[in-house]
Formats: structure tokens, C-alpha cells, sequence
């Protein structure tokens, strides 16, 4: 495998780490590499929520509207 130079290395595939690169996306000047120990995909979530900072992201990349449609509506059972 050839070694290539980026500016910035996101270590792990997690949310936090694809939200990262998907904002660095917007920058067509900075090179970046997601790498992860996982060498497959997960077929687990363990996300239950989004919160609003989340949907701001989302927005600031123009998909809310598409994540808000194809979200399911949880409902507390807390009183």
C-alpha cells in the first residue's frame, strides 16, 4: 500500500469521526483520511436519538429534511 500525505488523519468511524469528515467535505482544499480498527461495517445502531445540534449539521450539509423524513418518532414512557 503507497503511503499519501493528508492534512488531517480522523481516527475512528464512528459518528462523531464520519459527521467530521462529512464537514471537512465542504472544503475542497483539505485532504483527509477516515480510518477505523474495524476493517467491516457494524449491522448494529446504537444510536436512539439525534439531537438538535445533529440536525444543525445536518442542515449546514443540506440533509435534514431527508434524515427528519426517514426518522421513526420515539415516544417517552417517563412520566
Amino acid at each position: 500500500m503507497a503511503s499519501s500525505l493528508v492534512d488531517i488523519l480522523i481516527i475512528g468511524a464512528k459518528p462523531t469521526g464520519l459527521m467530521l469528515g462529512c464537514q471537512l467535505s465542504l472544503y475542497p482544499n483539505i485532504s483527509f483520511r477516515i480510518i477505523d480498527k474495524n476493517s467491516t461495517c457494524t449491522t448494529q445502531s446504537r444510536a436512539i436519538a439525534v439531537h438538535s445540534r445533529s440536525l444543525e449539521l445536518l442542515g449546514q450539509l443540506n440533509i435534514a429534511e431527508k434524515a427528519i423524513s426517514a426518522a421513526s418518532i420515539s415516544r417517552s414512557t417517563f412520566a
